[in-house]
């Protein structure tokens, strides 16, 4: 008896993975969706091995004040992008919400592995990230800036 017991719970351990496999995603809430999400994206980042931290920022967009604190910061590309054309990262910065909905940038930059930008970003604006991975560092008021 104690046999069977074992190998009945063996046989359901074995399926356990073929029964997730078969998940009926429209059947989620959008929490249970956001929880899945989260699972596959550190599953497929420790995939990859990916190298990146929590001070790398990726392609998106970004109000200042909201997504990331105002301040000074120093932006370094990390990731080579060969397959992407002639610049490895590539960000535009505008004004405030309404600038950028009206795609009236104030600036924009685009520079290669292993080189850096200093930026100003002030409550309101709006940083775009186009393309690109870079190590983000807070850094200070340089002493030449206004």
């Amino acid at each position: 008896m104690k046999r069977f017991i074992a190998l009945m719970l063996t046989m359901l351990f074995l399926s356990v993975p073929v029964i997730a496999e078969e998940i009926d995603i429209s059947t989620l809430d959008l929490s249970a969706l956001l929880a899945l999400h989260e699972r596959l994206d550190s599953a497929i980042q420790d995939e990859i091995q990916c190298r990146l931290d929590e001070n790398s920022i990726f392609q998106g967009v970004y109000a200042v004040g909201k997504d990331i604190a105002s301040g000074y910061y120093l932006f370094t590309c990390i990731e080579d992008r060969h397959d992407e054309g002639n610049f490895d990262f590539f960000y535009e910065i505008y004004e405030s919400q309404e600038a950028y909905d009206k795609n009236k940038r104030t600036m924009f930059d685009r520079f290669n592995v292993g080189e850096s930008a200093q930026l100003d970003l002030q409550d309101g604006m709006v940083l775009r990230i186009v393309n690109g991975t870079a190590n983000v560092q807070q850094s200070s008021k340089p002493a030449w800036a206004p």
